[in-house]
């Protein structure tokens, strides 16, 4: 398995717009699963977004998650992410 650090900031580019598009599918499933590893989250994105195709990488995703965290989008909750309240 693939361990990324996702408590580790440091490239969090907010600035980075290429992946906000994945927003609302990753708040949708986060509302629909509770928490999501972000393993799971990834594989998922890979299934259902098609237009345009995900094709990031595991570390793409860990950034913009790191991303969302800033924003207080989503929070963790030990590994798993889960909707920021």
């Amino acid at each position: 398995a693939t361990t990324i650090d996702i408590e580790n900031k440091e490239g969090a580019d907010e600035n980075d717009s290429s992946m906000n598009y994945l927003e609302p599918f990753i708040l949708g499933m986060l509302t629909n699963f509770d928490t999501l590893p972000l393993e799971r989250i990834h594989n998922m994105l890979k299934m259902f977004v098609t237009d345009p195709p995900y094709d990031r990488s595991l570390e793409d995703l860990s950034k913009f998650m790191n991303v969302l965290l800033l924003r207080e989008k989503i929070a963790l909750d030990g590994n798993n992410f889960k909707i920021y309240e």
